[in-house]
């Protein structure tokens, strides 16, 4: 459930975890001492993953972005979304100036250029959605607040590039899977998943997978169908063979059950669909 991908104060060096900390403490009017904070470095960026628990009383997962220092995600811990017995008069006007007034907290100035908008309500939870034409210097954005509709409560917040749905891919799948075999690093590189072209909120993105037998490797990529850039790698390393025996007579040293076998394989699955699916949520 953690979450997805703009600057503030973004030093040039980057930001430290404590720097991270300091920067939640202060939105969440809470000691920076009372902050989980852990650093998660990937292939492509580095981010903290912070917990923190608000003067609302409300655990949240916090997503910072240490390249630049942005807030790239919110999510709100084991909150209780079911409506009152009695759902009171609903103040729309109320909620969105909730939502704004959250966005301009989080992001700063570039909240004022968006045009926001209802996505989804129910009679427990609202989403507002805000988008901004490109900007000089900067492309596009989306901005997401879901709120707990009885008392505005901040349930989830994200902020991340928008592309319109009329964007186009520029890169063809070959050179999408040049991208990726740059990346991987091993000479037996196969394709493993043909590339796929999707789309993510209108930003299209080629899928694909590599594996290399030698280095018993295999990694998921998701690249940028129009800038080229890396958007998430998932890998997941593989056993490797089994070394054969020195003459044809001798006994294994170990004899590996077939079950055991099997649930090594079920295991490998599992974890790269939890890779999977924690890549969609994050992108």
């Amino acid at each position: 459930m953690f979450l997805l991908l703009l600057a503030l104060l973004a030093p040039g060096e980057g930001w430290t975890l404590e720097e991270a900390a300091a920067r939640v403490a202060d939105i969440d009017g809470v000691p920076v001492e009372s902050i989980q904070a852990e650093r998660v470095d990937g292939p492509v960026v580095s981010t903290a993953t912070l917990i923190a628990t608000g003067r609302d009383e409300i655990r949240r997962c916090y997503v910072v972005n240490l390249t630049d220092g942005h807030i790239a995600g919110i999510v709100a811990l084991g909150v209780d979304c079911d409506p009152p017995t009695e759902v009171p008069p609903t103040d729309e006007a109320r909620l969105e100036a909730i939502a704004r007034a959250t966005a301009r907290r989080l992001i700063g100035e570039r909240a004022d250029a968006l045009l926001w908008d209802t996505e989804g309500a129910s009679q427990s939870t609202v989403t507002y959605v805000g988008r901004s034409e490109e900007q000089p210097g900067a492309g596009p954005s989306e901005c997401r607040v879901d709120l707990r509709r009885r008392d505005g409560a901040l349930l989830e917040f994200s902020h991340s590039p928008y592309y319109p749905p009329t964007s186009e891919a520029r890169l063809q799948a070959a050179d999408a899977t040049g991208v990726a075999e740059a990346h991987f690093g091993e000479p037996d590189a196969v394709v493993a998943s043909e590339p796929a072209l999707r789309r993510h909120r209108g930003r299209p993105i080629w899928t694909l997978a590599l594996f290399s037998e030698a280095a018993c490797r295999y990694s998921e990529y998701d690249i940028d169908a129009v800038t080229g850039a890396l958007v998430c790698v998932s890998p997941a390393s593989l056993a490797p063979p089994l070394a054969p025996s020195a003459s044809p007579t001798a006994e294994p040293a170990t004899t590996t059950p077939p079950w055991a076998l099997y649930g090594g394989i079920v295991l490998l699955c599992a974890i790269a669909l939890g890779l999977f699916l924690l890549r969609r949520r994050l992108t």
